[in-house]
């Protein structure tokens, strides 16, 4: 026990240490803050922290921002600045990127919390959605861009990891528990478990798109299972070759990517490219959001009532209010267990991407149908649900019990 009490001594100073640095840094930004908000009326400075911690919020809600900002034009005599978050940027390659389109800088943390003890302080926030917020990336083009030293320097490494053949490349992401344990190791992430997949019922997909002329890339920075495969073409990046800038390039780089809804699959909403979201969970929240591009579908994991004995159908999983729960614990609480999508489901939903984004598959009469089927049992209204990704078809027809 007497070993402790040195550490708990260094941790309480170093905290200590760090608010004064903080609170020395306030007092110094206080007269700025002064001079900013005596000058509102006539040149408005405002002032933003970035959720820079997790991808998804790091990728999107800057690429929202730009949106919103480029649709609605933000009043003149503006200036927006902004901030990482305490916990720094999760990908070095993204920060980067995000310096050439946004004012950044830590300094800007102290200025913020000197301009929030004056009156009148919200006029000095930079107006913001979060991943789940109104969505506008839809109507602009992609906001981030690599130099030209950057795509040789991809071109080289992906030529280093997939060979010299050049073949088309498609992005493939499931979700585990390995990142968030070993990035935030003192918090219990166990709640977000709902959320996960096996990566093994990915390997018929990754390897039919391997036969198709694809490299297919298993991304992530950090996964808790490897797969097997002898098709030389469908590579293992996430365990064997991740780096931040490759992540990056990869989803700017890939023709479409077939991704559970997490952080990762964010970086290819950056670039506008076309989608398969698999393992969606919970049911509706994660895709009503409007989509990036024409070319999405999803397929929802199935709620099976431990109660009844079977799956429920969507309307019964709107009607009992489960479609907005985001905690594994509350699902446990209500008796539900979340399947996750087989092999043939991911292989089905990946044949499709693949032919809408060729244009070797149309959509047919019978395809419509299933959908509005779908739209309708949610209670969501036809005209709206065109502006979000798509139900597979082919799910909807194997799994037919939950829509009737």
């Amino acid at each position: 026990m007497g070993l402790d009490h040195p550490i708990q001594f260094q941790a309480r100073l170093a905290n200590l240490g760090r608010r004064l640095l903080h609170w020395v840094g306030v007092l110094l930004m206080f007269a700025p803050a002064v001079i900013i908000r005596a000058i509102s009326p006539i040149y408005t400075i405002r002032i933003r922290e970035i959720f820079s911690s997790r991808l998804g919020h790091f990728a999107s809600e800057p690429d929202m921002y730009l949106s919103a900002r480029a649709i609605l034009h933000e009043p003149p005599r503006t200036l927006d600045l902004f901030y990482f978050d305490e916990h720094g940027a999760c990908n070095a390659q993204l920060a980067a990127m995000w310096k050439r389109r946004l004012i950044i800088s830590p300094v800007f943390r102290y200025l913020d919390r000197a301009i929030r003890l004056l009156p009148g302080w919200r006029r000095h926030q930079v107006p913001w959605n979060d991943v789940a917020g109104t969505d506008l990336r839809s109507k602009t083009a992609p906001f981030l861009a690599l130099s030209d030293a950057e795509h040789i320097q991809g071109e080289a490494r992906l030529e280093e990891i997939a060979g010299a053949e050049r073949r088309p490349v498609v992005c493939v992401f499931n979700r585990d528990t390995r990142y968030l344990a070993e990035r935030y190791p003192g918090k219990d992430w166990s709640y977000h478990d709902y959320r996960d997949s096996n990566i093994s019922n990915y390997v018929p997909a990754m390897e039919w798109l391997a036969e198709s002329g694809y490299t297919v890339m298993r991304m992530g920075a950090a996964v808790a299972d490897t797969f097997t495969t002898k098709n030389p073409h469908v590579i293992d990046y996430a365990s064997k070759y991740h780096d931040d800038f490759m992540d990056v390039f990869l989803y700017a780089h890939c023709d479409f990517h077939v991704s559970a809804t997490s952080g990762p699959p964010h970086l290819g909403a950056l670039f506008r490219k076309p989608a398969a979201f698999i393992n969606t969970a919970p049911f509706l929240t994660t895709i009503t959001t409007e989509c990036v591009h024409p070319d999405e579908v999803f397929i929802p994991k199935l709620y099976f009532s431990n109660l009844l004995g079977r799956c429920l159908t969507i309307s019964e999983i709107v009607t009992a209010n489960l479609e907005d729960i985001g905690d594994g614990r509350r699902f446990a609480e209500r008796g539900i267990t979340l399947i996750e999508n087989d092999p043939q489901d991911l292989l089905s939903i990946t044949q499709e991407i693949e032919g809408i984004v060729t244009g070797r598959n149309r959509s047919s009469l019978e395809d419509r149908r299933l959908q509005a089927a779908f739209w309708k049992a949610a209670g969501i209204d036809a005209e709206a649900a065109k502006m979000y990704p798509q139900p597979s078809p082919a799910f909807l027809r194997k799994h037919d019990e939950i829509l009737f």
